[in-house]
């Protein structure tokens, strides 16, 4: 009966849709004040200011095939290819709208990685104008503006900029391409948004018609979009509608159209079978090895949301296995649960929330990731029901510790309490941020973030196969190798880390261990392209570009980026003097990418040596302008000044190359040369002088100023 009741009430208090209509704009234009004005602008200055040192990071793990190794990016006029991702479990896989939006940043900037992390801060600052948004719309409804109404911008604002700003967000946005997780979710929260403006306007036709569009668009960033629907009809039947029975009547053209994108998503996730072989029922991971994880992942996920430190950025595949691992997990998942649903009875908006929580992150825990079993950036969009309801239990508790201190009085503090909320908001937020641009420091290179994850979950065999990259990078070789052997023993039957340890023995100069370990990434992975191409590049240092040309050969059709194999391939072709054939595949190379630098200068080197001087020139200063740094192509476009008499622009070339690579002796002696036609003898012996200052033997002749100076001969 009291139930009854209740539910009774609650309905009265929604009145019918147009007298919601009525109420809600009504609401919402007397409270077009200036602190929302405010408010959004501190929320969208706090973001920038939590992410400013995070927009100069360099690309990270995944960004590599996905940005660098990715050719449908390259040319944003190319619908077909863009709209078209590459599969095999590449980030982008059945997402043409991320891959839309990296071949925007592409075509603005090459693999310039400020735009792209610009791109990911203003998703971001989007969505939590959108959550900001969705709160305080929800507030003005009927159901709600008698108790939250007058403070509707401020709880909105709160949970906005507490979300905007908690370091468990920092993965989805300054990790380039988790922008999956910032694009779903910001056409997620912009179809919600759409239809709460749709249930309150007198004619919601057209805000229903962006909702399916935004719904649309957002089935194209990400196979979690699939939930949208179904909570956007829980929202209607707990906040707006009377009955499941008055939507259908109502709104029934809204919900076909929200469920037809669900026609589209079907359509991707069968572009590619189960993202690659890494996700899906059949990646290799039993369900109930992953259900029991996600137990004790959804805890962790918690637990960070309330005391955000100890972010990993890899968990692995670690599987929770012993019970101690994953009952405790199971016992707060209960709870929650049962909270959840008992919460409908008297608190619906703690309920749906609840709701919200479990629903949207359901897709990445209830569907196996073979590669990926725990993820924080999974908790992007659910992190903003943690944060709502910790705003308003928050207040509410802010409230009663105020309320008591005046009860003899009978008096509401109501504007202490609203400077008391807000301070400790603005506090809030700025510890939030503080730690936040803390964790972006953690990206500042590719060694650094897989250092730090080995320090905090050493589990890890991706992280310690990745750390012996940047161990490698650094020089650090037996470091490299230690981290290898470790992800070797931890995951004998992955290629990854054979592949890595046979570029810290090249490095190293032990070749011969180096191909040993690429023969056995090969044998374990035998369509490992990256293997073949990074075995290739090595025959080629070794002077043996034939086998090059076979290890690339074999790598070009299994790279779905094939543009390094083919202008490494044309290397070896020059080497052995096939200059044809390096010209058609460096051709090849830029057909798929124009702005390859490298690719121009291998051709004008092969141009060179057919005789076409003209052509050659111009694929010189095509690939300056394309990559500054790279010297070989000054040393070689001075060469040619050199030879042509033109010995001022010569100096000018090599000095170029020499400023970016001061230890670069072949230009050096190219300088002496030409300094010593131009009578500028000093400069030349102070040139010759550096040649000796690197241990390196300068042309005798040159080291005396006498006789004919030295050819001068392009290399590859």
């Amino acid at each position: 009966m009291g139930r009854t009741s209740k539910r009774k009430r609650a309905d009265q208090r929604r009145g019918t849709l147009a007298d919601s209509a009525v109420a809600v704009e009504g609401q919402a234009r007397q409270r077009r004040d200036f602190r929302l004005a405010v408010w959004a602008g501190t929320v969208t200055a706090a973001v920038a200011a939590a992410y400013a040192n995070s927009l100069f990071l360099p690309f990270f793990f995944d960004d590599l095939p996905a940005i660098l190794e990715n050719p449908t990016i390259y040319n944003l006029w190319n619908v077909a290819a863009v709209f078209s991702p590459p599969g095999g479990g590449y980030p982008v896989q059945g997402r043409p709208i991320v891959n839309l939006s990296l071949a925007i940043n592409y075509a603005l900037g090459g693999h310039t990685v400020f735009g792209y992390h610009l791109f990911n801060l203003i998703v971001h600052a989007a969505g939590a104008m959108l959550v900001l948004g969705v709160v305080r719309r929800t507030l003005l409804l009927p159901a709600f503006v008698d108790r939250w109404g007058a403070a509707a911008t401020d709880y909105a604002a709160a949970t906005a900029l507490l979300w905007a700003v908690h370091p468990l967000t920092t993965e989805a946005v300054t990790y380039v391409i988790q922008r999956t997780e910032l694009l779903y979710s910001l056409f997620y929260l912009l179809t919600l948004y759409c239809c709460i403006r749709g249930y309150t306007a007198p004619d919601g036709r057209r805000w229903f018609a962006a909702a399916a569009a935004a719904c649309l668009i957002g089935m194209g960033c990400k196979e979690s979009m699939a939930t949208a629907p179904v909570m956007i009809a829980l929202y209607d039947r707990v906040f707006v509608a009377r009955s499941w029975k008055e939507i259908f009547q109502r709104r029934w053209g809204l919900y076909a159209g929200l469920a037809a994108t669900w026609i589209l998503m079907a359509i991707l996730v069968a572009s590619g079978p189960g993202r690659g072989g890494t996700a899906g029922f059949a990646a290799g991971v039993a369900w109930w090895d992953y259900a029991r994880t996600q137990l004790w992942a959804i805890a962790r996920y918690l637990r960070l949301a309330v005391w955000p430190v100890g972010l990993v950025v890899d968990y692995g595949t670690w599987i929770a296995r012993a019970p101690s691992e994953f009952l405790p997990g199971a016992a707060v998942v209960a709870a929650l649960l049962a909270a959840t649903a008992a919460a409908y009875r008297k608190w619906p908006w703690a309920g749906y929330l609840g709701t919200w929580f479990f629903v949207v992150l359901a897709p990445t825990s209830l569907v196996p990731v073979a590669t990926q079993t725990i993820a924080e950036k999974r908790m992007y969009l659910p992190l903003t029901a943690v944060v709502a309801f910790l705003v308003f239990a928050g207040g509410a508790a802010g409230r009663w510790m105020l309320a008591r201190p005046f009860a003899k009085f009978s008096v509401r503090p109501s504007r202490l309490e609203a400077y008391c909320g807000r301070g400790a908001v603005i506090g809030l937020a700025v510890i939030l941020g503080t730690l936040t641009a803390s964790r972006n420091r953690d990206y500042r290179s590719e060694f650094a973030i897989w250092d730090d994850t080995l320090q905090k979950w050493p589990h890890s065999w991706r992280a310690y196969t990745n750390r012996a990259i940047g161990y490698g990078a650094q020089g650090e070789y037996d470091l490299a190798i230690a981290d290898c052997n470790r992800a070797i023993e931890m995951m004998p039957e992955r290629a990854e880390p054979y592949n890595n340890r046979a570029a810290a023995y090249a490095a190293k100069g032990n070749a011969g261990q180096a191909l040993a370990d690429y023969a056995r990434a090969l044998e374990i992975n035998p369509r490992s392209g990256h293997a073949y191409a990074e075995r290739g590049s090595l025959y080629s240092q070794l002077g043996e570009p034939a086998r090059a040309v076979e290890d690339f050969t074999r790598a070009i059709p299994l790279l779905y980026d094939p543009t390094p194999a083919l202008k490494g391939r044309a290397e070896a072709w020059y080497a052995l003097g096939e200059y044809m054939r390096a010209i058609e595949d460096c051709q090849s190379a830029l057909a798929l990418n124009p702005r390859m630098a490298e690719a121009y200068a291998v051709r004008a080197n092969a141009r060179l040596a057919l005789g076409d001087r003209d052509r050659a020139m111009a694929d010189y200063t095509r690939a300056i302008e394309l990559e500054p740094n790279l010297v070989t192509a000054w040393n070689n476009r001075g060469a040619m000044f050199l030879q042509a008499g033109e010995y001022a622009r010569a100096v000018a070339d090599f000095t170029e190359a020499i400023s970016r690579m001061p230890t670069y002796a072949e230009a050096l002696a190219n300088r002496a040369a030409a300094y010593y036609h131009l009578q500028e003898h000093e400069k030349a012996r102070a040139d010759v002088k550096a040649i000796e200052a690197l241990g390196k033997s300068p042309p005798p002749k040159l080291a005396e100023l006498l006789g004919v100076s030295p050819a001068a001969s392009p290399k590859p």
